[in-house]
């Protein structure tokens, strides 16, 4: 009786995931000077300036950064010194795009009452279990336990829809995040499937986010790396940064 052999194959064409590939081409190319200006002297930047070479040549481009929620926890560190929570809090009510409703301590306050003796500590909304989560568990749902520390209840209509969207806009990681002088290029990468009309959504609302953390002259620009050419503004092919390597 004849057996047949199964054979399994991994290697980088059959295997990769999105990550390897974007470390692959995506990370030498924008590393590369003459590439990274080739690149995004390219960019449709609709109405807004045109990028120069110059502006290129300024550019830094950071790869898998959770900036809204990496940029939170440096402030909080500093408010740890200064003791300026009300500032921090107003800073990032705003930065979030919160109603007005937002900007109560208490939707910021450990739903313990305070923090290591701080009553005004303002704990990070993507902290598990004591941030904007919610859960049935006890002690885990940090919305709901602050609405029963603080006296919060009523809450303000759909308050847990709006801070459940604010941490997951915070929470949400960028493939590529450059940076130059004049503007944002906010950088995702899709190999096997597609953009959901969720990820789009949050993906506008992250780039409203960084536009008032990092202030630019002109408005951000979106960019999908991908294998067609169906991307919110510019799309770099993955063939045309593999032809790159050439």
């Amino acid at each position: 009786m004849k057996v047949k052999q199964i054979g399994s194959r991994f290697d980088f064409a059959h295997n990769r995931s999105e990550r390897a590939l974007q470390a692959e081409l995506l990370v030498p190319a924008l590393a590369d000077p003459a590439h990274r200006a080739r690149l995004l002297t390219g960019l449709d930047v609709g109405n807004a300036d045109p990028i120069t070479p110059d502006e290129a040549q300024a550019a830094t481009a950071m790869h898998f950064v959770w900036v809204l929620r990496d940029a939170f926890s440096w402030e909080q560190k500093q408010a740890k010194t200064t003791l300026a929570w009300h500032p921090l809090v107003e800073r990032w009510a705003t930065i979030l795009g919160l109603p007005a409703w937002g900007r109560t301590p208490e939707w910021w306050r450990h739903p313990e009452g305070s923090y290591k003796g701080d009553p005004d500590f303002a704990v990070h909304p993507c902290q598990p279990g004591v941030g904007w989560t919610t859960s049935d568990k006890p002690g885990k749902g940090g919305i709901a336990r602050r609405v029963a520390a603080f006296d919060l209840a009523p809450a303000p209509d759909r308050a847990v829809d709006v801070l459940v969207a604010a941490r997951k806009v915070m929470n949400t990681e960028s493939d590529c995040f450059v940076q130059t002088p004049s503007r944002l290029i906010i950088i995702e990468c899709k190999d096997k499937t597609g953009f959901s009309t969720e990820q789009r959504s949050r993906q506008q609302r992250l780039g409203a986010c960084l536009t008032r953390l990092l202030p630019r002259p002109n408005p951000p620009i979106f960019v999908d790396v991908a294998r067609t050419s169906k991307g919110i503004q510019s799309v770099w092919k993955w063939a045309d940064l593999e032809a790159l390597r050439e």
